[in-house]
């Protein structure tokens, strides 16, 4: 029997659930989005866990290379940090203040992992590729949390009443009654 990876049966099981909850306020692809950041976050903790070494000055033989290792890592490790606390709050609160704090998070961790992806081009090249998928994922998922519609009955107008028209050129949606 083939082993299986964990990160594809995480991945998986999300999908499912993301199908599932469709309907619901923080469903579909808005959980599918946020579910990506927690997911970045508990990755970077756990590369981080494994490889605590990195940050000490004995593992490394040139010093200009930990120095650069040092200011690159721990910063991008705390904004994607940052970005998974204002995603909870973000689909705990569902207010506007919340997405724009979570816009905002994005946006800063977008620029940090453009910077190490700059510092990687000269001192470590082997990271250059995750540093480029980071800042595409951010990159992305801000682009959503921008133009969604979803986003904005969800989080804005506060109309969601578990249907949405999957037509594009539709864009109203019956708002809850106050009865």
């Amino acid at each position: 029997m083939q082993n299986i990876n964990p990160w594809s049966a995480i991945i998986t099981l999300l999908a499912i659930v993301c199908f599932v909850r469709r309907k619901q306020a923080i469903g579909g692809w808005l959980l599918w989005f946020l579910s990506q950041l927690l997911l970045g976050a508990a990755s970077v903790l756990v590369s981080a866990a494994m490889s605590w070494r990195n940050y000490l000055p004995s593992a490394w033989t040139d010093p200009p290379q930990h120095l650069f290792y040092g200011l690159s890592r721990p910063p991008q490790a705390l904004a994607i940090g940052i970005v998974a606390c204002c995603a909870c709050e973000a689909a705990r609160a569902q207010t506007e203040a919340s997405l724009r704090g979570l816009q905002t998070a994005l946006a800063a961790s977008t620029a940090i992992a453009i910077a190490v992806a700059i510092v990687d081009t000269v001192w470590f090249s082997s990271l250059l590729g995750y540093d480029l998928r980071l800042a595409g994922t951010m990159a992305v998922v801000l682009l959503y949390l921008w133009f969604s519609r979803r986003v904005k009955r969800v989080f804005v107008k506060h109309n969601w009443t578990g249907t949405m028209a999957d037509n594009p050129n539709v864009a109203t949606v019956v708002p809850k009654s106050d009865d």
